[in-house]
């Protein structure tokens, strides 16, 4: 027997702007040759918020014109929000057995495992959420694909952060349709759309109240930015939609016209590649050094082209190396050694070897202040784990630190991450009279204090520019 839920959402998606939002995902499926490749099964991520139900409808509805597939609807209780989270899960449950799809779900301390990380909390979110994705499809052998419900709305703020950092065509090109095994059919539709459709139809779904708050970048640029820009263009979705596809679409070219340029050569001469265009010389050194380069760095190498000898250090332990006008990339000597250590105590400390200013509090910073860095951290230490006085400085050879349980080298943390030699010893280590205190990105060390209520605030920012010794937090390394 049909359910009410069921009933309605066929009924939503016979209505004209149903059918566009149904056209508009079955169609991203055909585009991205995505159809014959359902029956090996679709993981939807499942928050239970308007977009995560339109795209566990829409899957539905595809089934009932198509044929089944294997369905999970997959919730990650982040354990962030108290009750509201708890409600958010068991109505996704509730949801997903009305529907008669198979649901499962994962909870997890979010904000814990931020602070033993040292990370924000929506990195760590982001984290838990994608690993446990890929723990799913490890786990089965039904399920292969997963749909996220990202939106044309979700996508114009992407694109806004990433010009706001100086992104290159890339990353104004916003949330990317495809990668791996991952999709997102609604990337098209705006988020307007599907709130009044779902509403119209009176299916329901829940709200996250974090969404209003406007001291996340993200927020305040859908609040604030969205609607000032949507008085110049009520359809600001179609045409940023538009903007992120021919960005796409250059890109692509782009480095398809590197790839061939090189054809597998790993030394070329340095006038055939200063004659290229601009933006195909950028691509090309990226290729060359197996990595995107900044702008700064590029700028620096056409520069250098001009001239038959040079060499350049990039990231990644890689320099570029000229000899006789015959440019190619080799491995650069294990990293450069700094030899800073600064003391720090309540105020702020600048350390200029790697762009870093530290900030010592006794009340958090607030979050917008952040945003005069291009990069921030921030540890909660109680002072009864602190001794003596603290100081910043690079790792030390048998450098170790006590926390989940265990004495860790960072040698060993390091080499688990896959952090390159030369940006380890970029990576500030805060240290007190016992050792290591805090490894930013992995966590603070815990030996059975910590119980005091007198907090101390350790905020790790990096300036806004590019240098190739900026520090390095690990969280950078996945």
């Amino acid at each position: 027997m049909r359910s009410n839920l069921r009933t309605r959402a066929r009924e939503m998606f016979s209505s004209p702007l149903g059918e566009k939002i149904y056209r508009c995902g079955s169609e991203f499926l055909r585009k991205y040759s995505l159809e014959d490749k359902l029956h090996s099964g679709v993981l939807v991520g499942f928050s239970g918020g308007a977009d995560s139900v339109m795209l566990a409808l829409f899957f539905c509805e595809y089934q009932e014109r198509n044929a089944p597939l294997p369905l999970l609807l997959f919730h990650v209780n982040h354990g962030i929000r108290g009750e509201e989270a708890e409600r958010d899960e068991r109505f996704s449950r509730e949801l997903s057995e009305e529907l008669g799809v198979e649901f499962d779900s994962l909870c997890v301390d979010v904000p814990k495992i931020a602070k033993e990380r040292g990370v924000g909390t929506e990195e760590a979110a982001r984290d838990v959420r994608y690993s446990a994705f890929d723990d799913i499809i490890r786990g089965r052998n039904d399920i292969s694909l997963i749909a996220l419900a990202h939106n044309a709305t979700d996508n114009i703020e992407t694109v806004l952060l990433n010009i706001l950092r100086g992104s290159g065509s890339r990353g104004a090109s916003g949330i990317p349709p495809v990668r791996g095994n991952i999709f997102r059919p609604l990337l098209s539709v705006p988020k307007e759309d599907i709130v009044s459709l779902l509403t119209e139809y009176k299916i329901p779904f829940v709200t996250d109240s974090t969404n209003l708050s406007t001291e996340y970048r993200r927020n305040y640029l859908r609040v604030e930015v969205l609607p000032l820009l949507r008085n110049i263009n009520p359809s600001i979705e179609a045409a940023f939609s538009r903007l992120s596809d021919n960005l796409r679409s250059d890109d692509d070219c782009l480095s398809s016209l590197a790839e061939e340029f090189l054809s597998g050569r790993t030394t070329v001469p340095c006038r055939e590649l200063s004659a290229l265009h601009g933006a195909l010389i950028a691509r090309v050194l990226s290729l060359m050094a197996g990595e995107s380069l900044s702008y700064s760095q590029i700028s620096k190498l056409s520069e250098l082209l001009s001239g038959d000898n040079f060499s350049y250090t990039v990231r990644d332990n890689k320099i570029f190396y000229a000899e006789r006008g015959l440019l190619s990339v080799k491995d650069g000597k294990a990293g450069e050694e700094y030899t800073y250590s600064v003391k720090i105590g309540e105020g702020r400390t600048k350390i200029e070897e790697l762009n870093l200013e530290i900030t010592v509090t006794h009340e958090p910073v607030d979050k917008t202040s952040l945003n005069i860095y291009k990069k921030s951290i921030q540890a909660q230490i109680s002072d009864d784990i602190i001794d003596g006085e603290m100081l910043v400085r690079p790792k030390d050879e048998g450098d170790t630190v006590y926390y989940g349980g265990m004495t860790r080298k960072l040698k060993k943390l390091f080499s688990d991450r896959i952090i390159p030699p030369s940006e380890r010893k970029r990576i500030p280590v805060l240290c007190d009279g016992k050792g290591v205190l805090w490894l930013p990105g992995y966590g603070i060390r815990c030996d059975g204090k910590g119980s005091s209520s007198r907090k101390v605030y350790v905020t790790m920012g990096v300036y806004s520019g590019e240098s190739d010794s900026d520090a390095v937090f690990g969280s950078e390394y996945k």
